[in-house]
């Protein structure tokens, strides 16, 4: 009974680490407020930023028509930083290049572009950027604070193309990041626990 009651205890304190490990995920969204001109259609850019797996995902949730579709993504992250980049259309590739800053729609010029290779013309609504491993899981700004910038096409409403930018206040050089709980948030429970069992155990005895 006691050697049962001490695995029960472990294993209780090892999930409780593992949750808070797992914890290394951001999720943020773009929507029409982030476009660089007025839509009165609905869009909404799921992003998850994963320190854990070194990788930035996007998908699109809004519109839900077929054919709406990213075309080119920027990131203030230097282009040998990114290892590769996969989507949901095996018929898309992808080119990692200097962002040459035209066309940015007032977002400011970022470091790397990552867009269609030419004549690449199917529909992409989820793309995945896999860093390396030295990336520290952040999205720094550029100069007008934008940490990364989406340009979407064949929307159903007009104007048909918007190019969605993430605007980052803070005063770090950040942009969007996951806050994972210091250590008393997570050792006093632990210790909590510990504690009870002990207690328990002795009026046992």
């Amino acid at each position: 009974m006691k050697n049962t009651l001490l695995r029960m205890i472990m294993a209780a304190c090892l999930l409780m680490v593992l949750g808070t490990a797992s914890a290394a995920v951001n999720e943020f969204h773009l929507t029409e407020e982030n476009a660089n001109e007025y839509y009165k259609g609905d869009i909404d850019v799921l992003i998850k930023v994963n320190d854990a797996d070194k990788t930035v995902e996007l998908q699109i949730l809004q519109p839900t028509t077929a054919k709406v579709s990213m075309k080119t993504l920027l990131l203030n992250i230097p282009a040998d930083k990114i290892v590769s980049v996969t989507d949901d259309n095996p018929k898309v590739d992808w080119v990692v290049e200097d962002d040459k800053g035209q066309g940015n729609a007032g977002y400011g010029a970022m470091l790397t572009a990552v867009d269609r290779e030419s004549g690449n013309q199917g529909t992409v609504k989820y793309i995945k950027i896999q860093m390396d491993q030295d990336w520290d899981g952040v999205l720094p700004k550029n100069a007008n604070n934008y940490s990364i910038v989406l340009h979407v096409t064949r929307l159903p409403e007009c104007p048909e193309s918007v190019w969605l930018g993430y605007q980052d206040n803070s005063e770090d050089n950040g942009g969007p990041v996951q806050e994972i709980p210091e250590f008393p948030t997570v050792a006093l429970p632990i210790a909590a626990i510990l504690g009870l069992a002990f207690m328990f155990q002795r009026k046992k005895e």
